[in-house]
C-alpha cells in the first residue's frame, strides 16, 4: 500500500468558497513572499518513515484522550506533478546522438531546482530499511517520502502535512505534519496522530477529541491559516533555540545495530516502556459542531508529537510504543544539478 497526501481532495466548505478567488490570491503573494525570504537559505533532502508497531503490547496499551490535535499555523503540502503521457516527437527529442541513451529532460532539471517535490525511489536513500519493515511481521510501513527544500528558522519553517494509510469518511489513519528547521542543530518537530476506526452503527462515540480537518489545499502553496491551540504555532521555544544553551547533549546517529534492537527485534515488555505521554496539554473541552452523519467513528488515538536535533548526514529515529519515525536529512545544492546539466 503507498503512502499518500491527499492533495486534491480536500472540498473547501461551502463558507469558505465564497472567499475563493481572494484566498488563491493572498496564498499567491504569500508563496512568492515565503520564496524571496528564503532565497539564501541552504537546502537539503529530507526522508521520512514512518512505521506502526503490530505487537500485542502496543494493540492493548490503554492511551490518554486529553489530548490536542492541531496542524501548525503554517502548513503545506508536497507538490505531487501530474505524469503526462510523452509523445514520439518529445521522446526523440530526449535521444542523445551518442549511442541512443536518454538525456535528462528539461522537465527533471527544473524539478531538481524546485523545493517541496517527492523524489522518485531511485533519489531515496532508506529503500533497503523500508524493503526490511514491508518484510517485518510486527511492523506497518505507514509513510516514505523524500523531498528536497530550503531549511530555515523554525519561526518561518512549513510544516508539511501527512496523509496516509487507509482512508475513512475525510480523514486517513495517519495524520499530522512534520516540520523540519535549522539553527545551531537541525531540528524535526512530529505532531502526528495515528486514528484507528470502526463502522459506525450508533454506538456511543467515546471522549476521543475531534480529528482536526486538513488545511486548505489551494494550487500548492503555503497556506497560512490562523489556528489558535495548545500545541502553539511553531513550537520553537521547545527546542532551546539560543545557540549559547548547550544544556541538551549534541544529537547522535544511530547505529545500525541499535536500529535492529530497537526497531527489527522481536517484541518484548522490556523493550515498550519508559515512555512519558504527559505532554502537558489541555483537553479539548468544546463540543464538535453538528455535522453530517459518518460511516465510520474514532475507536483509537495514538499520538507522536516530539522535538528531535539532529546532525546531517546521520540517521534519527524517534521510539515510540505504536509508532516509529526514521529521518535523515542531507545537504543538497540545486545549482549543482543545474551545473551538471549545462555541461552536458
Amino acid at each position: 500500500m503507498k503512502p499518500m497526501f491527499n492533495l486534491y481532495k480536500h472540498a473547501l466548505p461551502k463558507a469558505a468558497k465564497l472567499f475563493a478567488g481572494s484566498l488563491v490570491v493572498a496564498c499567491a503573494f504569500t508563496s512568492n513572499t515565503f520564496a524571496q525570504t528564503n532565497s539564501d537559505a541552504p537546502w537539503y533532502q529530507i526522508e521520512v518513515i514512518i512505521v506502526e508497531r503490530l505487537t500485542a503490547a502496543a494493540q492493548t496499551e490503554v492511551w490518554p484522550k486529553d489530548i490536542v490535535l492541531a496542524y501548525p499555523a503554517k502548513s503545506r503540502y508536497l507538490e505531487f506533478i501530474a505524469e503526462e503521457e510523452t509523445t514520439d516527437e518529445q521522446m526523440q527529442n530526449q535521444l542523445t546522438a551518442q549511442e541512443g541513451t536518454i538525456a535528462p529532460s528539461t522537465v527533471e532539471a527544473d524539478l531538481a531546482e524546485k523545493p517541496f517535490i517527492p523524489l522518485a525511489t531511485a533519489d531515496q536513500q532508506l529503500n533497503s530499511i523500508a524493503k526490511r519493515i514491508a518484510r517485518t511481521n510486527h511492523l506497518h510501513l505507514l509513510f516514505h517520502q523524500a523531498w528536497r527544500q530550503p531549511l530555515t528558522g523554525a519561526d518561518q519553517a512549513p510544516a508539511i502535512v501527512v496523509q496516509a494509510g487507509k482512508q475513512f469518511d475525510d480523514h486517513y489513519e495517519l495524520e499530522g505534519s512534520l516540520k523540519v528547521s535549522v539553527s545551531r542543530y537541525l531540528h524535526i518537530d512530529s505532531n502526528l496522530w495515528l486514528t484507528a476506526f470502526e463502522a459506525n452503527y450508533g454506538q456511543p462515540q467515546g471522549q476521543w477529541p475531534e480529528l482536526p480537518e486538513a488545511p486548505f489545499n489551494v494550487a500548492n502553496i503555503v497556506i497560512e491559516q490562523p489556528i489558535s491551540n495548545e500545541y502553539g504555532d511553531d513550537n520553537e521555544n521547545l527546542l532551546g533555540e539560543n545557540v549559547n544553551q548547550s544544556a541538551e547533549p549534541a544529537p547522535s546517529e544511530i547505529s545500525s545495530q541499535q536500529l535492529d534492537s530497537l526497531l527489527f527485534a522481536e517484541p518484548t515488555t522490556d523493550n515498550l516502556g519508559g515512555f512519558n505521554f504527559n505532554t502537558g496539554m489541555k483537553p479539548v473541552n468544546e463540543a464538535p459542531e453538528p455535522e453530517k452523519i459518518k460511516n465510520f467513528v474514532v475507536t483509537q488515538i495514538v499520538t507522536l508529537q516530539q522535538q528531535r536535533r539532529m546532525r546531517s548526514g546521520e540517521l534519527h529515529y524517534i521510539d515510540h510504543p505504536k509508532l516509529g519515525l526514521l529521518v535523515k536529512v542531507t545537504p543538497y545544492d540545486p545549482s549543482a544539478s543545474s551545473g551538471a546539466e549545462e555541461t552536458q
